[in-house]
């Protein structure tokens, strides 16, 4: 039986973990988690504990205590011996990478969670990207785009790269209870009648949410019972967002800075935004898949995943990037045509429920530990 160590920095809650950990399967690996975070109890945790899946949780606050938390990485896969490492995120693949490779673990793979994030806003951290890369025996990109951004501007061999689109259980978007969905209205003033747009997206420039802003102004002119409600609303570029925010009548929008049951929020919607700026900023935007999981009608832009399987008119409504007028009218659209809403939506439920079940990334990563066999 192979133990595979995965390493995670900063991440408290994500089911996507959760799934992984309870699909895989049990008669050939075994999994180990390491938390790299500033403090240990949270809900993954609790996850854990519950299922007894083993973890360490090594306390990590800042960048200036990688060197330690690499020793202590080396130390840790010494006396565990896994036959792979599989790290997510950018402090955790720094360190886990290096720690796995002094301590002489074959298989060493990164998950990459970004595409030109770093190109574009911090290119000094691209060479930090290429250390990791070289590090890496094997890469998971999670759409095309990654891939083409680790082929194209990061000259990363083929070989070391793995095509495997994060999975989901549907399960999780279905039979969403009438009391869930009460309730999620009554945490934020949502009163029936209200015509919900939903927008999940950190407040970040490269996710266009001052162009949803515009769009919905548009809205409003003919559907004053619309409200835009912005979940994730937090993020270094909130005090453009808040300032363009002013623009719309004070009851007219909500902001969640954090909301657990993002289920029910997708059932309440009547139409769902999410629009990056160019085609290679998104990495893989899981929540284009959620929303068309759940039923939403939805209006975006073709970046990250999206690509891949997204046909205007027959998914979803895509709009060019950058450009509130077009998002504006595709939200006009949506409201006074519900029948072709609702035809476009069945559409996109089957696409995504063929293409990015659970199973499909399970196996995909199975055969990926798999992968000669790699032992010490």
């Amino acid at each position: 039986m192979q133990l595979i160590v995965y390493v995670l920095s900063n991440v408290t809650d994500a089911v996507a973990f959760e799934w992984i950990s309870t699909h895989l399967d049990k008669s050939r690996f075994r999994l180990h988690f390491v938390l790299l975070n500033p403090e240990e109890r949270c809900r993954l945790v609790d996850f854990f504990e519950s299922q007894h899946i083993p973890y360490t949780w090594l306390p990590y606050h800042h960048k200036r205590q990688l060197p330690g938390v690499v020793w202590r990485l080396y130390r840790l896969l010494g006396k565990l011996r896994p036959t792979a490492v599989h790290t997510h995120l950018f402090e955790a693949s720094l360190a886990g990478l290096l720690a796995a490779r002094l301590a002489g673990v074959r298989q060493r793979i990164h998950t990459r969670h970004h595409a030109t994030l770093h190109h574009r806003y911090f290119p000094r951290a691209v060479w930090y990207d290429k250390a990791v890369n070289a590090l890496s025996t094997d890469i998971v990109a999670i759409s095309e785009n990654v891939r083409r951004v680790l082929l194209e501007k990061e000259r990363v061999s083929p070989q070391k790269i793995s095509l495997i689109h994060h999975g989901f259980l549907w399960e999780h978007f279905e039979a969403v209870s009438p009391e869930r969905v009460a309730a999620f209205r009554e945490r934020y003033q949502l009163p029936e009648g209200r015509w919900v747009v939903g927008v999940i997206s950190r407040y970040i420039h490269l996710k266009g949410i001052e162009y949803i802003i515009e769009g919905f102004e548009q809205l409003l002119t003919q559907a004053p019972e619309a409200c835009l409600v912005l979940a994730n609303a937090t993020g270094d570029y909130a005090g453009v967002i808040r300032q363009k925010l002013q623009t719309l009548p004070a009851d007219s929008y909500r902001e969640i800075v954090f909301e657990r049951d993002i289920a029910a929020f997708y059932a309440l919607m009547q139409a769902f935004v999410h629009v990056p700026i160019d085609p290679e900023v998104e990495a893989f935007g899981q929540i284009y898949i959620e929303a068309m999981a759940a039923g939403v009608p939805s209006i975006v832009t073709l970046s990250g995943v999206a690509p891949e399987y997204i046909q205007d008119g027959l998914q979803a409504w895509v709009v060019p990037f950058e450009d509130g007028p077009a998002i504006g009218q595709q939200l006009l659209r949506i409201y006074q045509n519900p029948q072709e809403a609702k035809d476009i939506t069945q559409k996109a439920q089957e696409t995504v429920r063929r293409r990015f079940a659970l199973k499909n990334m399970v196996n995909r990563l199975e055969a990926l530990y798999q992968k000669n066999s790699p032992k010490y």
